[in-house]
């Protein structure tokens, strides 16, 4: 639930590992212009103002599920791979960061 990943790039700039929420970045169907304007702007963060972009904020567990095969996911740059449904919920107080 961080703002950036791969060196950098602002995916959701408005995250926080500490705020108790989750916040879900939806890309739409984006033509291949719009989607190289969007990858542009990732450094800035400024790609959740497009259209056919949507940030959600959660609170509660979501509930991801396909109909048939397998789901393929991508987290903190990990290939995995669930059966047919995958909950993702935030237990606060679980990750203890420390500098």
């Amino acid at each position: 639930n961080g703002a950036s990943f791969g060196g950098g790039l602002l995916i959701s700039p408005a995250s926080r590992p500490d705020d108790g929420a989750l916040e879900l970045v939806l890309i739409g169907p984006l033509g291949r212009l719009r989607m190289l304007g969007a990858f542009s702007r990732l450094r800035s963060g400024s790609h959740v103002t497009m259209r056919g972009i949507r940030v959600l904020v959660l609170l509660d567990p979501i509930q991801i599920a396909r109909e048939s095969g397998p789901l393929l996911l991508e987290a903190d740059g990990e290939n995995l791979t669930a059966t047919s449904e995958l909950t993702v919920e935030l237990i606060p107080a679980r990750l203890l960061l420390c500098n």
